[in-house]
């Protein structure tokens, strides 16, 4: 836990108090349905980071893997490009993108699974396939873990989105039900968490 928060700049004096907390069996308002105090969003190396800032000092982390840009030839042949996972094959009416990594970390549990979407340009765009959802969790367990596809393809400006669902068991400190939603809707795509 200490690690996430370092590197997302939250005190030692805060990490020590957030720590105590959840040892009294005080849930922190990152896990606990509070609104976000701050927000702030950064790309780098094709990572798009979200960072979710609470009252009581404790963070929310959202992930979502961006494609590469397309490259060509000097022919016009597009060639698969790949960067950190997602592969991309597109031209000037659709992408197709491959296992891109859909995470989040709350602290207290991390998550992650791979979507395939076709993306389309001015049409609707579609999630093909999934992995199963990957979890770690600290001062107690992952459990009731799963992925469900709300909506396989876009209707509209209705998006097609993915869900992936996960419990955190803090045995006597509480329990917790987190979700992480992957959407996509012609060109563009986003993550959200509880």
């Amino acid at each position: 836990m200490r690690q996430t928060w370092d590197t997302y700049g939250v005190s030692a004096a805060t990490q020590d108090k957030l720590l105590g907390e959840l040892e009294a069996g005080q849930l922190w308002d990152s896990v606990s349905g509070a609104q976000p105090v701050q927000s702030s969003t950064s790309t780098a190396k094709s990572v798009q980071t979200t960072v979710d800032t609470f009252a009581d000092g404790s963070i929310k982390v959202t992930q979502l893997q961006k494609p590469a840009p397309v490259t060509t030839t000097p022919g016009g042949v597009h060639i698969n490009a790949s960067i950190g996972g997602c592969k991309t094959l597109s031209s000037s009416h659709y992408d197709a993108t491959i296992q891109c990594t859909v995470s989040t970390n709350v602290v207290l549990a991390s998550a992650a699974y791979l979507v395939t979407y076709h993306q389309v340009q001015g049409g609707n765009s579609s999630i093909t396939n999934h992995s199963t959802i990957t979890t770690e969790c600290f001062a107690g367990s992952c459990t009731d873990k799963r992925v469900v596809v709300g909506r396989k393809t876009q209707s509209g400006s209705n998006s097609a989105y993915i869900t992936g669902f996960w419990t955190w068991d803090g045995g006597s400190k509480g329990s917790k039900d987190f979700w992480l939603e992957f959407d996509v809707k012609g060109s563009s795509t986003k993550a959200s968490n509880n």
